[in-house]
């Protein structure tokens, strides 16, 4: 993940908007960052940095979608600070700033195995990591939930994270994940018409334990569905 520069946005004037230019121009110094935009509100692109050919209203629904994702998981955890989309081909990292700004960053994709899947949900508990996970199908019911609190609430959270996500189109969505000032990132996996929602231990890095999931899930990936 790309490393967050401190900057803070004091006013929506002139100034301001100076100072976005400026720390746009440093994000792409960073070579592993492929473009950015700054969101305002719901449907203003005040500042963009990505590839030539995208569509200003191709942004803003963007924009709104991935919006829309962290606000329900703030909603619930109030101490989310930014929010990762791993597709198959690039990383979309999303942080809000202040005052109704959005950030939104394009990176690479990273270096992880083959898409997450479940064989039995029992298995789960048994990853290293494994704080708390729970299970919904295409309708948002729990089929399968650990030590998840206010669980009705946080399965919503999930199937509607996870549905905005499948909202953007053809893409091959990998996992979303949230991060907390805790350490206890909260993570969603696509799971065939289903969505796991898994909250992390501390300590335990974010891509080993991606990773694990994705390992013990890959026989169930290869056609023994749920």
């Amino acid at each position: 993940m790309p490393v967050f520069y401190k900057y803070q946005i004091e006013t929506a004037g002139t100034t301001s908007l100076r100072r976005m230019d400026l720390f746009l121009q440093k994000l792409q110094k960073n070579p592993d960052i492929i473009g950015s935009f700054i969101f305002y509100g719901d449907d203003k692109i005040v500042k963009n940095t990505m590839p030539d050919g995208l569509k200003t209203s191709d942004l803003v629904s963007l924009g709104n979608n991935l919006k829309k994702s962290f606000s329900l998981c703030h909603s619930l955890y109030s101490d989310v600070v930014d929010m990762t989309l791993t597709l198959s081909d690039k990383t979309l990292v999303v942080k809000r700033i202040e005052n109704n700004y959005t950030l939104i960053l394009v990176t690479p994709k990273r270096s992880l195995s083959e898409p997450l899947s479940i064989e039995q949900p029992r298995q789960i508990v048994n990853i290293p990591g494994i704080d708390q996970f729970l299970l919904t199908d295409s309708t948002g019911k729990i089929v399968a939930a650990h030590n998840i609190k206010k669980l009705e609430k946080t399965g919503n959270m999930v199937i509607s994270c996870g549905q905005n996500v499948s909202r953007l189109g053809e893409i091959d969505f990998k996992y979303l994940f949230f991060s907390r000032k805790n350490g206890k990132f909260f993570f969603i996996f696509p799971v065939g018409k289903h969505f796991l929602g898994v909250v992390k231990e501390k300590r335990i890095n974010n891509l080993t334990f991606a990773d694990s999931i994705t390992k013990v899930c890959r026989k169930y990936n290869k056609g023994n569905g749920i």
